[in-house]
């Protein structure tokens, strides 16, 4: 089964800002720490909420679970402070940081200069409301970033995944690209690279080999037409209308 390649289907068209739509399970999550691990590159793991940090470091919730299952590896996660969470291969040698946008405005200090790439997973759940979402988001890259791209290096990528909840969540409105996704889903294109700004943008094809398997599986065949299965599956935003 062809699962989901972030380096083929979205990296490739080298963006530094990078936000990609997909159905559950398809691979999103796996493919980009899977690619992480092997390109040997430093990140950050960004989730919104401190109580998802603390999640991931509980082996039943480690995002690696299924890729140390994989491969054999055994990364995981260990708290260097309060708001910090290191993660560590299996001779707990550092190879990146799990953080909370939420919590991240109260440190001060910070030097993230060896970090590469951010992967901010599930950022636009329709959970809770985060505050200023987008503007901490801002300050956060702002504070990863600092000045390297007026050293001659190159700016720290960023992957933002989520599920087909809403195009109207508080970071696509902070980057001014609402109206982009609407044109896509009118015009039903997977893709939109805005080249001057730096911005890809993927709404996976529902039609991927992984989402047409799933929909033999038993719990959507028990829930077909239901809202959860437009998202999940069909890829469809269900929290927008686009009457």
């Amino acid at each position: 089964m062809k699962w989901y390649d972030v380096e083929s289907e979205l990296l490739s068209f080298g963006a530094t800002y990078n936000f990609s739509f997909g159905g559950r399970g398809i691979g999103k999550t796996y493919s980009t720490l899977k690619y992480l691990i092997r390109e040997n590159i430093r990140f950050i793991y960004l989730r919104t909420y401190q109580t998802e940090i603390d999640l991931c470091a509980n082996g039943d919730c480690n995002p690696f679970k299924k890729l140390n299952s994989d491969t054999g590896s055994a990364y995981g996660f260990k708290k260097i402070t309060k708001d910090i969470t290191g993660i560590y291969d299996a001779e707990m040698n550092n190879v990146g940081y799990a953080v909370a946008l939420s919590t991240f405005a109260k440190l001060r200090g910070v030097d993230f200069s060896d970090i590469d790439f951010i992967l901010y997973e599930e950022f636009n759940t329709s959970g809770r409301p985060c505050r200023n979402q987008g503007t901490l988001f801002f300050n956060f890259y702002e504070t990863v970033n600092r000045n390297r791209e007026l050293e001659g290096k190159e700016p720290v990528k960023v992957v933002f995944l989520g599920n087909a909840l809403s195009i109207a969540n508080p970071v696509m409105v902070a980057f001014n690209l609402v109206s982009d996704c609407e044109w896509m889903i009118q015009n039903g294109d997977d893709l939109k690279v805005l080249e001057d700004r730096g911005i890809a943008i993927q709404i996976v094809n529902s039609n991927n080999e992984v989402s047409v398997a799933k929909r033999e599986t038993a719990l959507y065949k028990a829930i077909r037409g239901t809202e959860y299965y437009e998202h999940a599956v069909d890829n469809k935003f269900i929290n927008d209308s686009f009457f």
